[in-house]
């Protein structure tokens, strides 16, 4: 179709003879077709890469948002983005901070109420006495139970250490590893397991084969079991009988606290003098009597030599009461005062020439007091004999003795010392 204006007309000569394609409407139907081809050809022209300012979409029907800008989510945004495109699906929140991904997050004081499942392996922090519920069973290394008995460590089934009274369950135990107190509630506990078979304590001694006469049970080393057994007559030493036997030998006692009515010696261990001094230390507090000997004792010098008693808070040097009496053939007597310790010797016999001999005997009087009473020589060398008699209030437990001079000076060059107590 050739261009036509608005104003053309279609029945012109003209036209009806240039060949043109002839048309014949009505007027107003050539204007309204008119105007419509122009719209449509003006809209083509403007739908590639158009430039709009400040239009008012509306609501298109389809688009493509790749190159858009500047949407405010806050106010542009409809609906809930959901999780399959990157949202979360829901919209509230709890909390605050940062969003939590699942791979390694962290979380700050978080709350998590009742977890469904989780491992706490690296979990620290957790108040036990709030924040558990329930009894840890054994199994999992607990108790099993929510109390307890007594006090002190929890304990365990290997080689235990028990304070203080133990109550003995009703299972059937053994003796033979109880020791260092009092078990009350056994009895009848076989001689295999450590016992004596008994409910009494004649009987017991009786299995035990300490009632000397006839018809005792003993042990047989040979045949490894208890036999009957004819034994010498005699008295019991036992548990509930505490009596002295009868022409019997004890060898090497050991004897603990006060012994009451038991005479019993013990020696001490001979010492080779030299130096100053010589102490006898450790010395038992039930003892009630000491002998001091000597044996070719004699000094560098003229001091004479003394005997001291101590405590644990020393040796006393002082408080000593008594005489030393020298008695020599055809000589006066020579009578010495004593005050810083017993005497053995005055100054005329402690010759560094002559030896001595003899012992002193210290005996118990009460309250810790002691008398002091002795008998010297010094054989061959000379005639002369030396006695002495004396007392010491030591005002605590004696537990040591000293041998030395007055003067503490002079030193010993020859003999030995030794003692012996009871």
């Amino acid at each position: 179709m050739s261009n036509y204006t608005k104003s053309t007309n279609f029945a012109t000569k003209d036209n009806l003879t240039s060949g043109n394609p002839l048309k014949i409407v009505k007027g107003t139907e050539i204007d309204t077709e008119f105007n419509n081809i122009q719209t449509a050809v003006a809209t083509k022209a403007d739908l590639v890469s158009p430039s709009l300012t400040t239009p008012a979409l509306g609501t298109p029907a389809s688009g493509v948002m790749t190159n858009v800008t500047g949407l405010p989510l806050t106010t542009g945004v409809t609906g809930t983005l959901p999780v399959a495109n990157g949202g979360t699906g829901v919209t509230t929140s709890t909390g605050s901070g940062n969003n939590v991904l699942s791979t390694s997050p962290t979380l700050v004081t978080p709350v998590l109420g009742t977890p469904a499942s989780g491992t706490l392996t690296n979990a620290t922090g957790l108040p036990l006495t709030t924040g558990v519920t329930g009894t840890l069973p054994v199994a999992n290394g607990g108790t099993g139970v929510t109390s307890s008995t007594g006090s002190g460590n929890t304990v365990l089934s290997a080689s235990p250490t028990f304070s203080g009274t133990v109550v003995i369950p009703t299972a059937t135990i053994t003796t033979a590893n109880i020791s260092g107190g009092t078990i009350t509630g056994i009895t009848d506990i076989t001689v295999a397991d450590g016992g004596t078979g008994a409910s009494n304590a004649a009987d017991a001694r009786t299995n035990l084969g300490l009632v000397i006469g006839t018809n005792v049970q003993a042990w047989d080393a040979d045949l490894d079991t208890w036999a009957t057994k004819t034994a010498p007559s005699g008295t019991v030493v036992g548990t509930s009988d505490t009596q002295t036997l009868t022409n019997k030998t004890l060898t090497s006692p050991a004897i603990d606290g006060t012994p009451t009515g038991v005479g019993v010696l013990t020696s001490g261990t001979a010492v080779s003098v030299s130096g100053t001094s010589v102490d006898f230390t450790s010395i038992p507090s039930w003892v009630k009597r000491i002998t001091v000997m000597f044996n070719g004792v004699s000094t560098n010098s003229t001091s004479p030599i003394i005997v001291q008693l101590g405590t644990s808070s020393g040796v006393q040097t002082s408080g000593y009461i008594g005489t030393m009496n020298q008695n020599q053939q055809s000589q006066n007597n020579v009578v010495t005062t004593l005050s810083s310790g017993f005497t053995i010797v005055d100054a005329t016999g402690a010759l560094a020439s002559q030896t001595m001999y003899g012992a002193m005997t210290l005996t118990f009087f009460s309250s810790n007091d002691f008398m002091a009473s002795g008998l010297f020589g010094s054989p061959p060398a000379t005639t002369r004999m030396f006695s002495l008699a004396g007392y010491k209030s030591l005002g605590a437990t004696l537990d040591r003795v000293r041998i030395t001079t007055v003067n503490g000076t002079d030193t010993f060059d020859a003999g030995s010392v030794n003692i012996i107590f009871e």
